[in-house]
């Protein structure tokens, strides 16, 4: 499956993985896996959704709309940042207090994801 392509949501509690939207019908993901690789399918309620942007930080871990992140496109300093999807530019953005960035890879973007803003609001804080 396309990295970009993948989805996760915030129901309150947790980050939940494996998330199928399907057009017309609620979301649904993947609570279990049988033997033969068949997942058994449960609704999620009331959660927020977050797109997966298609890119791996430094590590490979893939980095998803929501994320804290600390950056840096040299000569710049490191900043931290979370992931936002701007509706009205149709792609994402490094979300930093002082201002946003276009998530645009190139040689000189160095990304390491520090965690999400569901599960480590107090990475905000820095």
């Amino acid at each position: 499956m396309n990295d970009r392509f993948r989805f996760r949501a915030w129901n309150g509690k947790r980050l939940i993985y494996h998330i199928q939207i399907k057009e017309g019908l609620p979301y649904y993901f993947v609570d279990a896996l049988d033997m033969a690789g068949h997942g058994y399918y449960s609704e999620i309620k009331n959660a927020v959704i977050m797109q997966s942007t298609g890119l791996r930080d430094k590590n490979g871990v893939l980095i998803f709309e929501g994320d804290v992140v600390k950056f840096r496109d040299h000569p710049k300093p490191y900043r931290i940042a979370v992931i936002k999807w701007l509706v009205n530019e149709s792609r994402f953005f490094f979300s930093a207090p002082d201002e946003i960035y276009p998530l645009r890879i190139t040689n000189s973007v160095i990304i390491d994801k520090l965690g999400n803003k569901y599960e480590n609001p107090e990475l905000l804080e820095q």
